[in-house]
């Protein structure tokens, strides 16, 4: 594939995780919902589910609870791992999930029927020398679809696949733009969708994933200011790590946990609200759980009101992704052409399998 002068019409993930539907989402890469992309899925049974058209999939005979995790079902046929659709059981959700499955299996054919790249998640050694060993079979499989498809795979920690096959090609390098893969106007939907999807809803700080999001905030939202954070777990540690990048002073941490307190986190020792109360400050809370966050406000709010002078700013990331989701086109699109060619990376974190389009 020449990526410097090709253009596609889909980019749809093959798996093998949630890492690789997730970074294609927040680069704009991603437009709806597949199949693949939320499952566990072996590279050799999603080439046989391909090639058969998806028959068999999702039958509810070939369905069963893991013994471990009732939350969690394989197909056996295929050995797919589900992990993110049992909402009560399989048994009272299966109807729902099969319909589901369905729309995005008849959604993938179709879309696939047009220029598509495919990308994959490599997930050990083994698929490596498997893909080795099919490369013919591979490209048989994605290009029966139509002829201009091609596949791009991901080894772990490394965004240069030429060692895997032939017709794999780094496409997230300095030498290859993503307006390559999908017009920059496509990707302007796909990242807009991103913004307003239940993606951010269930982690915030994904969007700190995508590189001109993460500056843009910073250099828009937060800059100029010194910081407490409010939280040391790893969303906290985001957030440090985004303000050091961008050279904006961190004034110290803070904790609820009673155990933390005063030791040191990041070169700094970690106090209590009332250590710091009464003073003005700006205040980002770097915590997960929406009620925990929404219980600190209110603290700082009702203690600001009984210091004279106190007026704590208060941001977190919903805040931040809130005046991301307002800027225009053009401020999204000159983004997106700051990023152009940079490797996504992939995520370590799994969204729910909840997003559809």
């Amino acid at each position: 594939m020449d990526a410097n002068t090709s253009s596609f019409t889909h980019c749809i993930s093959l798996g093998c995780a949630c890492r690789m539907g997730w970074s294609m989402a927040a680069y704009g890469l991603r437009s709806f919902s597949s199949p693949f992309d939320w499952i566990v899925s072996p590279l050799g049974a999603v080439l046989r589910t391909i090639e058969s058209g998806f028959a068999d999939f999702m039958k509810r005979e070939n369905l069963c609870p893991e013994p471990e995790n009732p939350a969690v079902f394989r197909d056996t046929k295929y050995d797919f791992v589900f992990v993110h659709d049992i909402q009560e059981s399989l048994e009272a959700d299966y109807e729902d999930i099969r319909r589901k499955y369905a729309r995005r299996a008849s959604r993938f054919l179709e879309a696939a029927k047009e220029p598509t790249v495919f990308f994959r998640y490599v997930r050990d050694n083994e698929e490596i020398r498997y893909i080795q060993e099919n490369r013919c079979r591979i490209e048989s499989t994605i290009k029966k679809l139509n002829p201009r498809n091609e596949i791009i795979f991901f080894p772990p920690s490394t965004g240069n696949v030429n060692y895997v096959s032939a017709f794999s090609t780094p496409l997230f390098d300095d030498k290859v733009s993503f307006d390559a893969v999908l017009p920059p106007e496509k990707r302007l939907q796909n990242i807009r969708f991103f913004l307003t999807s239940n993606l951010l809803k269930y982690n915030p700080t994904y969007s700190l994933i995508f590189p001109p999001f993460r500056d843009y905030a910073a250099e828009n939202f937060l800059a100029g200011k010194s910081w407490f954070i409010w939280g040391t777990g790893r969303h906290g540690d985001r957030i440090k790590a985004l303000l050091q990048e961008q050279g904006i002073r961190i004034e110290g941490f803070i904790d609820s946990a009673p155990e933390k307190q005063g030791k040191e986190f990041c070169g700094k020792t970690i106090c209590s609200w009332d250590d710091v109360a009464g003073e003005a400050r700006n205040l980002f809370i770097a915590i997960m759980d929406k009620e925990a966050r929404e219980h600190i406000k209110a603290l700082v709010r009702a203690s600001d009101m009984r210091s004279p002078g106190a007026g704590t700013e208060i941001y977190d990331m919903e805040d931040l992704n809130k005046q991301l989701a307002g800027l225009s086109d053009s401020e999204i699109l000159a983004m997106l052409s700051k990023d152009s060619g940079k490797h996504p990376g992939v995520p370590a974190a799994s969204p729910p399998a909840s997003l559809e389009k």
